[in-house]
């Protein structure tokens, strides 16, 4: 599977096992986490294998936030490379990547 899900609580952990999350990668399993996300009030992305992402992420993240509210998401573990990515498009200005 491309992802892990463990709930602590009321809240969600995605860990990917993918190090590439591309659009093809994003659509395959987009609908069954945005039904995970409708149970939980606070998700963490564990970006711990990821070393791509893809706009396709970015709007996942998006439909996290939108359940959620920004203070009620994060992303950990995130590589160096995904960062500057998330840094270039201001994504990390609202929400909290480590």
């Amino acid at each position: 599977m491309e992802f892990d899900l463990k709930k602590e609580g009321s809240a969600l952990i995605v860990t990917f096992n993918n190090p590439r999350l591309d659009y093809y990668i994003i659509r395959d399993m987009e609908e069954q986490l945005i039904n995970e996300f409708e149970s939980c009030d606070k998700i963490v992305f564990d970006m711990k294998n990821v070393e791509f992402i893809a706009s396709a992420f970015i709007r996942l993240c998006l439909e996290a936030i939108q359940k959620t509210g920004k203070n009620n998401f994060e992303m950990l573990n995130v590589d160096k490379f995904v960062k500057t990515v998330l840094q270039i498009s201001k994504f990390d200005q609202f929400v909290k990547v480590k």
